[in-house]
């Protein structure tokens, strides 16, 4: 006799179904709006640690070109006193 494999059929996170009770679309759709306001206040804070990270990077860039340019400053003085 030849015997068929079973076959395994794995759910993970089954979605939950619930019934709203009459009367409950409103309080539904407050809690989809409460959802939506948390998660803009989560990217709010992101958003400024970004700009103030943004405004540090350019504090360093601008300060690497003004010790560059002090540098060749420097070494053009010093090359024109060797002459």
């Amino acid at each position: 006799m030849e015997q068929d494999k079973p076959v395994v059929v794995l759910i993970a996170d089954p979605p939950i179904t619930s019934t709203p009770a009459d009367g409950s679309k409103g309080v539904e759709e407050e809690e989809k709006l409460m959802e939506i306001v948390e998660s803009e206040n989560q990217t709010q804070p992101d958003l400024g640690k970004l700009t103030d990270q943004i405004k540090e990077m350019k504090e360093k860039i601008e300060k690497k070109r003004q010790d560059k340019e002090k540098r060749i400053a420097q070494e053009e003085n010093k090359a024109q006193l060797d002459k």
